[in-house]
């Protein structure tokens, strides 16, 4: 008696899988991109910096700040937050 064996090609489905697990991993490292969100404005940068380190001090995922000088005349602060 013979035996015949054949043999299975990779089914085309295959590659949209991997396609779907691979944009998956890049949504997941997009989601996580450390965000500049903004506060708020100050008139003199040293209440601009306070403000900063007061809510890195209180506030629960806020991890660092920045104040940016603005036209006119006062400063923006912006927070990151953690993901």
């Amino acid at each position: 008696m013979e035996v015949r064996t054949r043999l299975v090609a990779s089914t085309p489905q295959a590659a949209p899988v991997a396609a779907a697990q691979e944009s998956a991993t890049t949504a997941q490292e997009q989601c996580c991109v450390p965000v500049w969100l903004p506060y708020g404005w100050y008139p003199t940068k040293a209440k601009c910096e306070a403000e900063g380190r007061r809510l890195m001090r209180e506030s629960v995922g806020v991890v660092a700040y920045k104040c940016y000088k603005q036209e006119d005349g006062g400063w923006k602060l912006y927070l990151l937050e953690s993901a």
